[in-house]
């Protein structure tokens, strides 16, 4: 099983392609604002607010055109050259370079199938030393 892209294996759905259709015959095809369409981003700090209970504001959330994007924006806003950080497998293979852009280093913490995949409090403590 490859697991390294990000694609799926079934066709894309009728209605997501005839919204898209629209939304191009509409002129929606343009740059959006570089945080995200503002609807977009109110819609987000909704369901943050509601999930977490603490109040989240539009001006608090970002857009990115994925989870890749959101990592590296947040590993550049948070760490620094020499910081350290841990990485639960698996991870996509282009992880390694995010960290390294911001002088970072991490540790993979496994996460074995016995265990569900989920990680091992004891190796995330070993992780932090």
């Amino acid at each position: 099983i490859m697991l390294s892209v990000g694609d799926h294996d079934f066709d894309t759905p009728t209605q997501t392609i005839e919204a898209c259709v629209t939304a191009v015959r509409a002129s929606n095809h343009h740059y959006t604002p570089l945080a995200g369409i503002p609807r977009l981003r109110q819609a987000m700090a909704a369901a943050s607010t509601a999930c977490t209970g603490v109040t989240t504001y539009p001006d608090q959330v970002i857009a990115t055109p994925g989870g890749q994007a959101a990592l590296y924006a947040a590993v550049q806003a948070v760490l620094d050259q020499g910081d350290h950080a841990i990485v639960v497998a698996p991870y996509y293979a282009t992880y390694p370079n995010t960290f390294s852009a911001a002088g970072a280093d991490f540790t993979v913490v496994e996460t074995p199938a016995e265990d569900g995949f989920q990680p091992r409090a004891a190796d995330i403590r070993t992780a932090l030393r």
